[in-house]
């Protein structure tokens, strides 16, 4: 299973330091961001709107949301990172662990 609270920590730390920011809703300004493989992954800080403008020396990111807007493809997922657990929508299951093996593979290509 590629969907574990190890994987989403070396994800987290990809997008932290080879994304960009970007905002992508209401709640957050310039979230940490990776777009690639056709896909968004947005990072959202764990101590909510606190930390409004998403400064990682503010505080970690425990949630992750995926966006996807290929025609026919999954829309947004959200996964949460709680104490070493990863928390999801059972329906999502399946695209997570898609959109997981496709950034785990990215990160394994970055220079």
């Amino acid at each position: 299973m590629i969907l574990t609270a190890t994987n989403f920590a070396v994800i987290r730390q990809f997008v932290l330091r080879d994304g960009d920011r970007q905002t992508y809703c209401n709640m957050y300004n310039d979230n940490p961001h990776w777009g690639g493989a056709g896909f968004e992954v947005f990072l959202n800080p764990e101590d909510g709107q606190r930390n409004i403008n998403c400064d990682p020396a503010m505080g970690g990111f425990d949630t992750m949301v995926i966006q996807d807007g290929r025609k026919g493809a999954w829309g947004p997922c959200e996964v949460q990172l709680s104490a070493e657990k990863l928390r999801y929508d059972k329906a999502d299951e399946a695209a997570l662990e898609y959109y997981f093996a496709a950034l785990l593979s990215a990160i394994s290509h970055a220079p």
